[in-house]
């Protein structure tokens, strides 16, 4: 009789994590059978399972190998040996380095004789893959950047839920959430970005399993604003009854292309409302405005216009009255020292002469020490008051003190003088005669007399 075939290790369950590799193996007596793998009772034919043989001391051991488990690709297996054909599949390293075709004869071993072997293999969730790159980016402009991806190739075994995007300025070390997309939304627009600055964009994928590893972009760098930034504040030069005239400097940044013109607009004081003041930009940097009501304060602001559009306005101008220039005050008169002491010094002057619509609106006090290169404002007084005191300083200390009128038409000019605090006065000691200073010594002859007096 025909020696039967049997099992010197058979199949057993099998636990994968999906996506790792499965290998199947089992090991008959008989080295002249083939062994041909089925799934579900169907013959694998697919060249991703492979049949490889390799024969040993025990007989003939048949492998299934899949690189990457998926739940489709198995469910329940089984193998068959029977006498017939087989292919031959060298394999090394995990991976099929070389595939060659054999054809051998084999005795028949009769009907009845195989062998069938079966096994379940578990196939368990895991977290998603990173999302398929590369990290795109679809738009980037100095207000926002979009970027886009592509969904994992393998979710898990498990529907990914939502993506994670965050972004992480180049130079630092942190990283900053953005937000979230549902599953079916692969792009992210964020428009808190700053102009012509570089940042790093990673996206995360999530299932009910957990979070996968990152896909990174590489460095972005946003572009700079295509209209021009805002100038500085205008300066007043000067007012009439019905004009001021006002200048600028041009932005620090000036845009994707020259600058054309400033829009210049006015608003009266404590409105909201800006009005152009000319119906077509600006050349110069420097403006007369006219047909001003007298005696009515304005502000000014001036924005550049470029190729792309015009900019951002610049903040208002100091406030400026419609009038007619005055005169300022004339210098105050007889200013002196009326006393000191080795603290304080106090000064004395009167009005300066009065002039037509220059009337004196207070006065300011100044002082430089002997150390010092510079002027240090001491008060700023009311019209009413001729006199103040100077408080701090040492004991027979040198300075220059100064006195100026205010008004309307702007401080007047200075009256000076040279001052010095008083010397430290001497004070003559107190004698502390009290009961316990003796009022008679006895002293003998040729010694010499001491008494004790204290004093402050």
């Amino acid at each position: 009789s025909v020696p039967r075939c049997y099992l010197n290790k058979q199949l057993a369950t099998m636990r994968v994590l999906k996506g790792d590799p499965a290998e199947l193996s089992c090991t008959v007596s008989k080295d002249n059978v083939t062994g041909v793998w089925f799934k579900d009772g169907l013959k694998v034919g697919s060249l991703s399972l492979l049949l490889p043989l390799d024969s040993n001391s025990k007989g003939l051991a048949f492998h299934l190998l899949h690189q990457k488990l998926e739940e489709s690709k198995f469910g329940r297996g089984n193998s068959s040996a029977q006498p017939s054909f087989y292919n031959c599949a060298c394999i090394s390293s995990g991976t099929v380095s070389q595939l060659v075709t054999k054809t051998v004869s084999a005795p028949n071993l009769g009907a009845g004789l195989g062998l069938e072997l079966a096994l379940s293999l578990f196939i368990f969730p895991d977290k998603p893959q990173p999302p398929a790159g590369p990290l795109k980016i679809a738009e980037s402009s100095a207000n926002n950047i979009t970027i886009q991806w592509k969904p994992p190739k393998d979710d898990g075994g498990k529907p990914v839920q939502r993506y994670i995007v965050e972004r992480q300025q180049v130079g630092r070390n942190d990283w900053e959430t953005l937000g979230e997309t549902p599953r079916s939304c692969t792009s992210f627009t964020m428009s808190t970005v700053e102009e012509e600055m570089s940042y790093y964009f990673r996206v995360r994928a999530m299932n009910a399993e957990g979070v996968s590893d990152a896909l990174e972009s590489g460095e972005v760098k946003t572009a700079g604003k295509a209209s021009p930034g805002a100038p500085d504040p205008p300066k007043i030069i000067s007012a009439s009854r019905d004009t001021i005239t006002i200048s600028w400097k041009a932005p620090c940044k000036t845009g994707i292309s020259q600058i054309m013109g400033y829009i210049v607009q006015k608003r009266k004081k404590g409105t909201v409302t800006w009005l152009p003041v000319t119906n077509v930009p600006v050349r110069d940097k420097k403006l007369k405005v006219t047909s001003l009501k007298k005696g009515v304060q304005y502000e000014f602001r001036v924005a550049a216009v470029n190729a792309a559009g015009t900019g951002q306005p610049s903040d208002p101008s100091e406030p400026t009255f419609a009038q007619d220039p005055t005169k300022s005050p004339g210098q105050v008169q007889d200013l002196k020292v009326s006393s000191s002491d080795s603290t304080s010094v106090t000064l004395m002057w009167n009005k300066p002469e009065v002039q037509d619509g220059n009337d004196v609106k207070g006065y300011e006090v100044e002082v430089k020490r002997c150390n010092s290169l510079s002027w240090t404002k001491c008060f700023t007084l009311p019209a009413q008051s001729t006199s103040c005191k100077v408080q701090g300083l040492q004991a027979g200390e040198k300075l220059l003190l100064r006195v100026r009128a205010l008004s309307d038409g702007g401080p007047g000019e200075a009256s000076e003088l040279k001052a010095c605090a008083g010397a430290a006065a001497v004070v003559s000691p107190r004698l502390l005669i009290d009961d316990t200073v003796k009022s008679f010594l006895v002293i003998k002859a040729g010694n010499p007399i001491c008494v004790k007096i204290p004093f402050e």
